[in-house]
């Protein structure tokens, strides 16, 4: 009766840790660190979760957002390579994969609505989960990318 016990025990302390590792895939941490004026590193690390729903628009959208209100933000977080492609026009750019992407994003103003993309939404969408744990309010990602924005402008 003990080792049908134990084995009952072991079975769902099993799946329990299974379950675990799924959802640390889909999160991450990221880490601000922050000068002060006196010269002190303050580091801050903070949950990033994969964006939720709603924080999601296609080209079509985002293009109607920008259109009804002058004040949106465009945010290109490509690399230089692929800016020099094609871009937005008047853009604001900031290259996800540079050693500041974090405090270059923090420069910016946390009360603005932005819509950020990249090539084909994976780091827009990491990006704007980075924006929400830093403090932005309105941040979304364009999954199709730079190449929606073509599309939906036809």
């Amino acid at each position: 009766m003990k080792n049908y016990l134990i084995i009952i025990f072991l079975s769902c302390a099993l799946v329990s840790c299974k379950n675990d590792k799924s959802t640390n895939t889909q999160n991450a941490t990221a880490e601000n660190n922050i000068q002060t004026k006196t010269g002190n590193k303050i580091t801050q690390k903070v949950k990033v979760e994969a964006s939720p729903v709603g924080l999601n628009i296609d080209a079509k959208k985002a293009l109607d957002m920008i259109a009804k209100d002058k004040n949106i933000k465009v945010l290109d977080v490509r690399t230089p390579e692929e800016i020099a492609e094609g871009a937005y026009p008047n853009s604001l750019q900031i290259n996800f994969n540079a050693d500041d992407f974090k405090s270059e994003i923090n420069k910016l103003d946390k009360n603005d609505t932005y819509i950020v993309y990249c090539r084909s939404g994976g780091r827009s969408k990491k990006a704007v989960s980075m924006m929400k744990a830093f403090g932005f309010s309105n941040a979304y990602n364009m999954e199709e990318g730079y190449k929606g924005f073509a599309k939906a402008s036809k």
